[in-house]
């Protein structure tokens, strides 16, 4: 019987995944090389990794007509670029075990330092919940289940007889074959299309907009593709495209990167003026950032009457946490919103990966990059998720216990050539953990989180102001600039105060210096900040029992949320550990992972990683450094960065086989 069950049934084509078995490995540790050593490790990652012995391997080059890998090697690459047999072994450059592995990244990490940082500009330290990090980041199941959605690469010979044997039985679906491959794969995804859909309502639902994608790869391609969208939707006609100064600086730095190919024309400046002096005609869109990188909350509804009479775009840049006190872009005239969802339970890790957000409104459906799952009713009534993207859609359906799969699909129409997006961008699996954050947390956490970061903010402001200091912002959620001249001389002062106590702050300029709070800020961090500027202002330290708690808030009122959001049931009642546990498992029970199966996918998941390479990946001294902190604090990240371990053998490599 075939893996894919196909069967036609009332016009529909319908898959049914058959049960689950467990098949026990062939191989064990007798077909193993005995170490040629005493001394030589046992936990290699070859023995442990690689899934073919050497019978095995053996067979397979008797199957395909060759006598050894050697063979094998000569006959498929060409010798002008291979590298000598004898060039490269275990004893010129000896591999790592994985237990050598782990000593090596530990002391890579202890170059780093963790110091608490304040810097902001789109980073925070996430408050990871334990359940989440152990059943979902720590997870082999959820890993290899809630990664990337990937297409497979199909080529048993009983997979393509069952593909093949739908196409003569109705026209209609004879060009549409990769539909049926991505059948294949989706009928395996129905737990993370389920949590994705959770994560899409919970973008939608925060910034009041009428649909949202599945995630896309970090915030700044994410404003990159909402340009793109703006220069599609003039016809590409239009190809001034204005940037706000407020947005964040690495975002700016990708547009005019990505604005090149398209021949965009990239003005940065403040948006009102900008709007009066360029030529209307010609202005396709414009990104404002809602909070800016200063921290200032600016009504841009003005802003976007503006652009929508110049017949353009308006994007946002937003804070999905912030947007649980401040009216959503949604509200005050957005047409595109966009952000990162890292606050929401992913660590900051050096700046990545952490999973962006994509929102429209209806009428720009159609234009929106990246993928979309949707959930509906079969023709029975019964609920389905589909995978919609520009070429096809997949239908997901539960009957009586039976799951099954209907295919609506369409030929594929996007020539390379004329691509606008790269629609397999995504960050499946952190887009997971942010809706399982907000899953676990519900509208009534996220509203306490939030007032907390925002009032340890003002607490701070209105601590520091008795000292001299000045704000260049009077609104706020979580980010001041300060001014620093009425009582230092330069910032760099404060910035040296500051690094003794651990602590880092934005750096700006000579006057100026920035401060960001979120949810990882404890009560005895923010005294330790404020002792910092007390000290900078020659006033007495303070403790705990000093901190005053705010009468008032730094919201202006008519930018207050006034409307609910997340009212939908999942986000309201797996608020506790167990509940939200076994809602995790229930997800994972629908999908295909290792713990199941092979998952033969040509792509670039985790899915392989093994799981001594992703351990290092929760320790602090890896995951919770912030992207621009000092050069000299994240000593071993370059190492790792600049690979010099890696150079240094790829040079041997180069010397030894002399090219």
């Amino acid at each position: 019987m075939s893996t894919l069950s196909l069967s036609w049934r009332t016009g529909r084509v319908c898959a049914v995944l058959p049960p689950r078995r467990f098949v026990a490995a062939s191989r064990g540790l007798a077909s193993l090389k005995k170490p040629a050593s005493l001394f030589d490790p046992l936990d290699t990652f070859a023995e442990r990794h690689i899934g073919p012995d050497d019978a095995e391997v053996t067979k397979m080059l008797e199957t395909i007509g060759y006598k050894s890998m050697s063979d094998f090697i000569s006959a498929t690459i060409p010798p002008e670029i291979r590298i000598a047999a004898n060039a490269i072994n275990n004893d010129n450059i000896s591999p790592f075990s994985e237990s050598q592995l782990k000593e090596r990244a530990q002391a890579l990490g202890d170059q780093n330092q963790v110091f608490k940082s304040f810097i902001g500009m789109g980073y925070h330290c996430a408050v990871i919940p334990p359940v989440i990090q152990r059943n979902v980041r720590q997870s082999s199941h959820l890993l290899c289940c809630l990664a990337k959605l990937s297409w497979p690469d199909f080529r048993s010979s009983r997979t393509l007889h069952g593909i093949l044997s739908i196409l003569p039985i109705n026209p209609r679906y004879r060009k549409v074959w990769i539909a049926v491959f991505v059948s294949h794969c989706l009928l395996t995804l129905l737990g993370r299309l389920e949590s994705l859909v959770n994560f899409q309502t919970m973008v939608a639902s925060l910034t009041a907009m009428d649909i949202a994608n599945a995630s896309m790869l970090d915030e700044a391609t994410a404003a990159a593709e909402g340009m793109v969208m703006a220069f599609v939707s003039g016809h590409m006609k239009r190809k001034t495209f204005i940037v706000d100064s407020g947005v964040f600086p690495q975002t700016i730095a990708v547009l005019k990167t990505r604005a090149k190919g398209f021949g965009i024309r990239i003005v940065v400046g403040e948006v009102d003026n900008l709007l009066r002096l360029e030529d209307k005609t010609d202005v396709c869109g414009v990104l404002v950032q809602y909070p800016d990188v200063n921290g200032s909350i600016p009504d841009f509804s003005q802003v976007a009457q503006k652009v929508h009479v110049v017949g353009g775009l308006l994007i946002a840049a937003t804070d999905l946490l912030a947007l649980t006190k401040l009216k959503p872009p949604g509200e005050w005239g957005a047409d595109v919103v966009v952000g990162n969802t890292a606050r929401f339970g992913v660590p900051t890790g050096y700046g990545g990966p952490h999973a962006a957000f994509f929102a429209v409104k209806d009428d720009l459906k159609r234009k929106m990059p990246g993928r979309l799952v949707g959930r509906s009713r079969d023709a029975d009534g019964k609920p389905a998720y589909r995978l919609s993207l520009q070429s096809k859609q997949i239908c997901f359906a539960q009957e009586t216990g039976v799951q099954s799969i209907y295919l609506i699909a369409r030929e594929q129409h996007i020539r390379r050539e004329k691509a606008t997006s790269n629609i397999c961008t995504s960050q499946a699996l952190l887009a997971n953990m942010a809706a399982m954050y907000a899953v676990y947390h519900g509208p009534q956490g996220l509203q306490r989180i939030a007032d907390k970061v925002h009032g340890f903010t003002q607490v701070f402001v209105n601590t520091i102001a008795d000292y001299g200091f000045k704000f260049t912002n009077d609104s706020f959620f979580d980010t001041v600039t300060i001014d620093v001249t009425p009582v230092l001389t330069n910032a760099e002062d404060l910035h040296m105060r500051a690094r003794e106590a651990n602590i880092n702050l934005r750096s700006i300029d000579s006057e100026h210096v920035g401060v960001t709070f979120d949810e990882s800020i404890t009560p005895q961090d923010l005294v330790s900040l404020i002792n910092v500027f007390a000290s900078g202002a020659s006033a007495n330290s303070i403790s705990l029992a000093d901190l005053i708690e705010p009468k008032r808030s730094s919201v202006p009122k008519g930018l207050k949320r006034t409307s609910p959001f997340l009212p939908h049931p999942v986000f309201n009642k797996h608020h506790s550990e167990t509940e939200i546990l076994r809602y995790i498992n229930h997800l994972a029970s629908k999908d295909l992972s290792l713990t199941h199966a092979m998952i033969p996918l040509g792509s670039c998941t985790m899915k392989l990683n093994s799981t001594s390479s992703m351990i290092p990946l929760s320790w602090p001294h890896y995951a919770n450094i912030h992207p621009f902190a000092p050069h000299d604090q994240v000593q071993g990240y370059h190492t790792v960065i600049k690979a010099r371990s890696l150079s240094l053998s790829l040079n041997e490599i180069d010397t030894k086989s002399g090219t």
